[in-house]
């Protein structure tokens, strides 16, 4: 009987042994979940050194920022805008910005009229990296 004992401790360990791992993967898949779902963060919150110097560890982020527009660079039905964001010690950095035609929707866009314009950083392959492009883009 001693034997049977055990084998059913055996088998409830390797139970309670599968259900604590199967807690623990739920957990790591909903804390990336979480974590994908809050990128979106205002311009404060954005990591100014690597957006400037090295952009492409960005890739996939989404980014809310406020600024105006320097420089407007049409081309075909692509527009490149210079937009120009105070950083959190008040310097004003210009980040280039693609912004398609579907995302104006109707808004004209002028230099130096102040937007709020959400950005996510792609990267478009191995040689263009760390491009910042317009989701969407609201006058203020």
């Amino acid at each position: 009987m001693a034997r049977r004992a055990s084998k059913k401790a055996v088998n409830l360990s390797a139970g309670a042994i599968i259900g604590i791992v199967a807690v623990i993967i739920a957990a790591v898949l909903g804390i990336i979940l979480i974590k994908k779902e809050s990128t979106t963060t205002t311009s404060g919150d954005i990591p100014w050194n690597v957006l400037v110097n090295n952009p492409s560890h960005l890739e996939n982020n989404s980014y809310k920022i406020q600024g105006k527009v320097g420089d407007r660079f049409p081309r075909g039905k692509a527009e490149l805008i210079t937009f120009l964001c105070k950083d959190g010690t008040g310097r004003e950095l210009p980040i280039p910005i693609i912004i398609y035609p579907e995302v104006k929707q109707g808004i004209n866009i002028n230099r130096d009229q102040e937007y709020m314009i959400d950005i996510r950083v792609e990267n478009l392959s191995n040689n263009i990296k760390g491009l910042c492009i317009a989701t969407n883009i609201q006058p203020k």
